[in-house]
């Protein structure tokens, strides 16, 4: 907005007066010229009479007063012209262009104290997880996970299968993804990756994410973009038996 406002100033500056800015200078040249001959008037009429019998010494210096006024009204509003008739000084031009360059400066150095404050994220994607607070300090000398990003240009299906159905599940496999509520009706998908169980090292539980020891993780990629599926998203899982 600044830098936007310093910009007009220099232009109106450079460009000098507009013709419209000249023709309102003459119009209230021509009214203080009536005003001053009518003055002017007023007291040589004034003058003609006899004082103390047809004037008064209040009345005379009232006239004098006004046409000294009028007649440096006259004035001011020619010189008023005449400035905006020879438009702008060179130390105006100068002035106005250096409160641009200032702006412009501040207006560069803000966008760079904007561009450190903004982490890009490597690909697109929609936030699965947020780890930072707002007002948080962070710095880049300690390095720290902000957010957690899933592309959801290719989605896939990862389920926990118990240790003891794992053998019932190949790769390749197919099956079909029905989603909550039966919207969009069913998907289908084939197993692509399967993750044995892994036995249990301590009797703590699994955080979140995490899957629960002796059970198996699998992971489906779908035949077709989903509509409307998003990351998160829970749904149900039906397999075919293996092809044999």
């Amino acid at each position: 907005g600044q830098a936007r406002a310093a910009q007009d100033v220099d232009d109106r500056v450079r460009n000098g007066s507009r013709p419209a800015e000249i023709a309102v200078g003459e119009a209230n040249v021509g009214v203080a010229r009536a005003r001053a001959e009518e003055a002017a008037e007023a007291l040589r009429r004034a003058q003609a009479l006899q004082l103390g019998i047809s004037v008064t010494q209040a009345v005379m210096l009232q006239v004098e007063r006004d046409a000294r006024i009028t007649s440096a009204q006259l004035e001011d509003a020619r010189a008023r012209l005449d400035l905006l008739r020879q438009g702008s000084r060179d130390e105006d031009i100068a002035e106005a262009g250096a409160r641009r360059d200032a702006s412009a400066a501040a207006l560069d150095a803000a966008r760079a104290r904007l561009a450190q404050c903004t982490v890009k994220s490597p690909i697109d994607g929609v936030v699965v997880e947020r780890l930072a607070t707002r007002g948080q300090f962070v710095t880049s000398a300690v390095p720290s996970v902000l957010l957690r990003v899933a592309n959801d240009k290719s989605l896939g299906i990862r389920a926990e299968v118990e240790a003891a159905h794992s053998g019932d599940v190949c790769v390749r496999q197919h099956a079909s993804i029905t989603r909550e509520g039966g919207a969009g009706g069913e998907l289908g998908a084939s197993v692509a990756r399967i993750v044995p169980p892994l036995a249990a090292a301590a009797p703590a539980a699994p955080r979140q994410g995490e899957t629960p020891p002796g059970r198996a993780d699998v992971f489906l990629t779908l035949d077709r973009p989903p509509a409307g599926l998003r990351v998160g998203d829970e749904v149900m899982l039906r397999f075919e038996p293996c092809a044999s």
